[in-house]
């Protein structure tokens, strides 16, 4: 069904219509490994087709189409939210959490009102493996390095709402006014705006800055310990990984987000297949190559890390 829904005749950004719908049915199996494999968890049928569908891309016919350097048409990041509007799967332990995150798509997201990048299928992909980590009893705290306006910082506020008795703390890293520290430009993020998104969208659930920890600083400085320093010790279970996009900065991160790692949690890195930024790629498998090499050579298996996907 996929396959014919992209089969068309037209060119779409260079790609051919078959090719793009052999990209997103990989798309799917990704998706498939990222729930299945590295979570370590396999959902029941109903929340994992559903995932599916909506990770996959399910397009609205004659919208434009999105590639890898595109973006949603409108209508169809419409039809997205209003599918999870519709939708009867319960993804959220907590009902009100789970109502608040689909405002978010709708109007932080589709309606633009908080200024940052992170698009409606990421969202649903972080909340996927958010309940699959609390399924199974993975509790910890959330991170993220490069928060900007807190796009993405903001959900993950609330993800971490959901944990209920066992939510934590949640550590915000980025280096805000101190832009020169920013020396690939691939952020410009406001203290104070960050501060009002999180009051806004997280404050009436409890997530608010009083279990917020703000640490305005060049990431590629910091460590595990730092991030533990600010959570009394409380392991983190989900990491966003945003900030610099140089290799030597995304390894620093990949190595902080894994040192302060609860067993079972996960890493989510930003722009990994981006054109404009190979340093993150690079960063990221020189991470897992020197990690598992210590690894091996020492006796063990991969060094503890799932495989990236």
């Amino acid at each position: 069904r996929h396959l014919q829904r992209f089969a068309e005749p037209k060119e779409l950004r260079g790609w051919s219509a078959m090719s793009t719908a052999t990209l997103f049915f990989l798309m799917s199996a990704l998706c498939a490994a990222v729930v299945d494999s590295v979570v370590g968890v396999h959902m029941g049928a109903g929340k994992f087709a559903w995932s599916l569908s909506i990770l996959s891309g399910f397009l609205v016919p004659g919208a434009a189409f999105h590639t890898a350097g595109g973006w949603w048409d409108p209508r169809e990041e419409a039809f997205l939210v209003q599918r999870r509007r519709r939708s009867k799967l319960v993804l959220e332990q907590n009902e009100t959490i789970g109502a608040a995150l689909d405002d978010y798509m709708e109007f932080a997201q589709q309606n633009k009102q908080v200024q940052g990048y992170l698009e409606l299928q990421a969202l649903m992909t972080f909340r996927v493996l958010a309940a699959s980590q609390l399924e199974i009893g993975v509790y910890g705290g959330v991170a993220e390095i490069g928060v900007h306006h807190g796009m993405s910082f903001a959900p993950l506020c609330l993800l971490n709402a959901d944990a209920g008795a066992h939510q934590s703390i949640a550590v915000a890293v980025d280096v805000f006014e101190l832009q020169h520290l920013n020396t690939d430009g691939s952020g410009g993020g406001d203290r104070h705006i960050f501060e009002s998104t999180i009051d806004r969208w997280c404050g009436r659930h409890n997530m608010g800055t009083q279990k917020l920890r703000i640490l305005t600083a060049d990431s590629s400085k910091l460590n595990a310990e730092h991030i533990l320093a600010e959570t009394a010790g409380a392991r983190i279970r989900f990491f966003s990984v945003d900030g610099s996009h140089v290799e030597a900065a995304t390894y620093a991160d990949m190595n902080t987000a894994a040192g302060s790692m609860v067993l079972g949690g996960i890493i989510a890195v930003d722009d990994y297949f981006a054109e404009s930024f190979p340093g993150v790629v690079d960063g990221v498998q020189r991470f897992y190559h020197e990690h598992r090499s210590a690894a091996q050579a020492g006796g063990g298996g991969g060094g503890g890390f799932g495989r990236p996907v």
